[in-house]
């Protein structure tokens, strides 16, 4: 199974899922970016929080997928 049909197969709820995590995505750089002085310090900073978050969507959508199934 691609990774496009695990999406697909999730439908709208991973995309509420995406949003939300994008917007917490974007929240997050806006405060880090704020009182970071270099490019290097905004990326250290949101590595952290985004690889989790993204990492934890993915997670989700893909068992989300599993019991539609």
């Amino acid at each position: 199974m691609s990774i496009f049909t695990t999406y697909r197969r999730a439908g709208p709820f991973a995309w509420v899922l995406g949003a939300l995590a994008m917007a917490f995505a974007a929240n997050v750089f806006v405060a880090i970016g704020r009182h970071s002085h270099s490019v290097s310090d905004t990326l250290y900073a949101l590595y952290p929080f985004w690889g989790v978050t993204f990492l934890g969507w993915d997670w989700l959508v893909r068992r989300i997928a599993e019991v539609k199934t």
